[in-house]
């Protein structure tokens, strides 16, 4: 029992020694004394035929060695090509110790969960877990932050295109303002232009108009002026007459009559 938990890679302490030399066999205190060695081998054979030779040594020092095909690995390299066989030297699943039935029968729910995780293999898929766990934690903060700075962008994105919209708008209101402004101004000098040109035919013919008044004007002033001289010729003729009428004169008297 002890040689095969031995070459299985169970611990010393669950054997019956606290080192590895108390499991070298001594037939008594001077004997115990050498310095020996001691070795188990264990060949398994695979459903192909292959045959691995595991090995446990204990040299003349009281040191531990493990071997594969005769050639020194680590303990954990050890125990993990010992569970590719199902092998699980932790849960020691392969010997059933004194006491290990009442041990499992007494053990806590808590307990023989952990025990059978052990046995299962799960307990070492734990870390494992635990990181797919929290990355799968991460992942889901990490898509709530997506989809909240997605939904972020969206409502921004809407908010972009509103303002788009309205200075779009807004360019093409402008746009109509000043293209109305423009048709204005150019309507008010069309029409400030048709005004100056009628006003101008409308001096021009008032300028001849005037220039015909002015001509009967002046021809009037000559004709006032032509009657003025004939009445002033005539007023003198009649003033000369009046004198001659009423001054005395010498021979007969005559009557007469001036006009």
């Amino acid at each position: 029992m002890d040689a095969i938990s031995f070459v299985l890679g169970v611990q010393s302490a669950q054997l019956r020694g606290t080192q590895l030399k108390d499991l070298v066999y001594a037939f008594d205190v001077a004997d115990r004394e050498k310095k020996r060695a001691a070795y188990v081998r264990l060949v398994y054979e695979t459903e192909e035929g292959e045959e691995i030779v595991f090995s446990r040594h204990i040299t003349p020092a009281g040191t531990g060695e493990y071997r594969i095909a005769n050639k020194v690995v680590t303990a954990e390299a050890y125990n993990d090509r010992l569970k590719d066989f199902g092998i699980l030297v932790k849960a020691r699943n392969f010997l059933v110790f004194q006491g290990d039935i009442e041990s499992v029968a007494s053990k806590s729910p808590k307990d023989l969960t952990s025990l059978v995780e052990t046995v299962s293999g799960s307990e070492e898929l734990k870390k494992e877990y635990e990181l797919a766990r929290v990355a799968k934690k991460d992942a889901e903060d990490a898509q709530q932050v997506a989809f909240t700075k997605r939904k972020g962008l969206q409502t921004q994105r809407r908010q972009m295109k509103e303002q788009k919209e309205e200075a779009e708008k807004h360019l093409r209101m402008t746009k109509e303002l000043d293209d109305a402004k423009a048709e204005r101004a150019l309507f008010k000098l069309f029409h400030i232009d048709f005004d100056a040109k009628r006003h101008e035919d409308d001096i021009a013919e008032a300028s001849g108009a005037l220039k015909e008044h002015d001509a009967r004007v002046e021809a009037c002033a000559k004709d006032v002026e032509e009657k003025r001289s004939l009445k002033a010729t005539h007023a003198k003729k009649q003033l000369m007459l009046e004198r001659k009428a009423r001054s005395p004169r010498t021979g007969p008297r005559t009557t007469a009559s001036a006009r």
